[in-house]
C-alpha cells in the first residue's frame, strides 16, 4: 500500500483490496500483542478460522458484518475504518448494544474524530442510547450535552444557549453559568434501546 493510496483512501475512495486490508488486521493484532483466540473473544466474529481468512484476505473485512466489532477489538481509527472500506465510518465503530450508565464505569465503545466515544444511558431516559464525544466540550449554541451539574452530582442532558451574552446551559428550566457545571462531552447520536 502507498501514501498515495492510504491517502486516497481517507477521502473516501478505492478501498484497501481484501488482502490489504487482512495484512493490516494482522499487524494491529500482533502489535497489541493478542492472539487470534483473544480477538475472537472481544469481537463478534464467530471463531479463529473465520479471523484467519480475513487476515489472509480470503474474505474481505470491509464487506463482513464484524468490522464493527473488530475496530473495537483492535482499536482501529476512524481513518483505519476508512481505509479499508474507502468511505468514512463515522458511527458505524460505536456498537450502542453495549451502553452503559454515566457514573459507572463504561464500556468505550469507539473512536469519534480520534477521540473514544461511549454510549450511554441517562437515568432520566433509559430507553435512550446517547453517543458522546467526550472531545468535543466548547459550548456551541444550540447544541445538546451531557454535563454534570456540580452542585447535585446530576448528570443530566442539556442544550447549550445565549444568555445573557453567554453561552450558557440550559437544564430543565433552569439557565446554568459554565463554572456550575461539568461538561462530559457533545452528544453525537441518538437512538433507542430495542
Amino acid at each position: 500500500m502507498s501514501q498515495a493510496d492510504k491517502g486516497k483512501a481517507d477521502k473516501g475512495s478505492t478501498p484497501w483490496s481484501g488482502q490489504d486490508s487482512g495484512k493490516f488486521l494482522k499487524q494491529r493484532r500482533l502489535e497489541l500483542g493478542l492472539t487470534m483466540a483473544q480477538v475472537k473473544e472481544r469481537s463478534t466474529v464467530p471463531n479463529v478460522a473465520y479471523l484467519g481468512s480475513l487476515e489472509a484476505g480470503r474474505n474481505n473485512v470491509a464487506r463482513s458484518k464484524h468490522l464493527p466489532s473488530l475496530a473495537r477489538a483492535l482499536e482501529l481509527s476512524e481513518g483505519d475504518l476508512a481505509r479499508i472500506t474507502g468511505r468514512p465510518m463515522f458511527s458505524a465503530s460505536v456498537d450502542v448494544r453495549h451502553s452503559s450508565r454515566l457514573n459507572r464505569p463504561t464500556v468505550l465503545a469507539g473512536k469519534w474524530n480520534g477521540a473514544q466515544a461511549g454510549a450511554y444511558t441517562l437515568d432520566e431516559a433509559p430507553e435512550t442510547i446517547l453517543v458522546v464525544d467526550p472531545a468535543q466540550k466548547a459550548l456551541v449554541v444550540g447544541q445538546h450535552y451531557v454535563i454534570l451539574v456540580s452542585a447535585s452530582g446530576e448528570v443530566v442532558r442539556s442544550v447549550s444557549v445565549e444568555a445573557e451574552g453567554k453561552v450558557q446551559v440550559l437544564q430543565g428550566s433552569r439557565v446554568l453559568a459554565s463554572d456550575e457545571v461539568i461538561v462530559v462531552g457533545r452528544i453525537v447520536h441518538e437512538g433507542r434501546a430495542l
